[in-house]
């Protein structure tokens, strides 16, 4: 890699994030017209996303979101959210959200680089146990597994796709105390 293919992987506060807006929606659209489920459908409605977007700037300045964006020649290849539990009894968990890393960016090791700095955060945070879930059908699942997520199953027709169709998703979950290093 040169200089200016150097991939910048950083936590950012409210502010950064919405000075970053327009790259992270750009990012959410290319995955949702790629039949990424993201809770979004086709055509992606740019009300919809925006504020939804706006919640996100809103909760991380409330500090019940962290995200965490990778850069590449300023502009924004990837992205990932961790959601913090807030009930008392939960304030252990925390759940993964919108790991997206650009089309050209894939299979560059950005999506471990994205998780490994959330799992850091959320360490430190005290939240040793994490879930996330994702799409039956796609790739995560393989890159959740060798990343040594554990799988709790299937749920059958879970959400729509952006397509519209009924797709089941596969939770995981991580307990960051059993990771060797947490």
């Amino acid at each position: 890699m040169t200089p200016s293919d150097e991939v910048a992987i950083r936590e950012v506060d409210a502010e950064r994030l919405a000075a970053r807006r327009d790259g992270v929606l750009a990012l959410l659209g290319e995955a949702v017209e790629g039949n990424v489920s993201l809770g979004f459908l086709r055509p992606l409605d740019g009300t919809g996303s925006e504020a939804w977007f706006d919640g996100c700037v809103a909760e991380v300045r409330a500090g019940s979101r962290h995200v965490w964006v990778a850069e590449r020649a300023g502009d924004v290849i990837g992205v990932v959210h961790l959601e913090l539990a807030l009930k008392e009894n939960a304030r252990h968990r925390g759940e993964v959200q919108k790991l997206v890393v650009a089309g050209g960016a894939r299979r560059l090791g950005i999506g471990g680089l994205l998780m490994g700095a959330l799992e850091d955060r959320a360490r430190a945070l005290g939240r040793f146990l994490l879930i996330l879930d994702t799409d039956e059908g796609s790739g995560a699942v393989t890159f959740y597994d060798r990343l040594g997520w554990q799988s709790a199953g299937v749920v059958p027709d879970y959400a729509r796709r952006p397509d519209g169709m009924l797709w089941g998703t596969r939770l995981f979950w991580r307990d960051l105390r059993r990771t060797g290093d947490g």
